[in-house]
């Protein structure tokens, strides 16, 4: 697999649960993970 692909497909399972590159920039730049409803 090309690093694109590892990429798309772990964007994928992450999407499914939830999970973005938001959630992501912010654990490492607060240390904890807020929820906006």
């Amino acid at each position: 697999m090309t690093p694109a692909e590892i990429l798309n497909y772990l964007n994928k399972i992450g999407g499914e649960n939830g999970i973005g590159i938001d959630d992501i920039v912010e654990n490492r730049l607060v240390g904890m993970r807020v929820v906006d409803l």
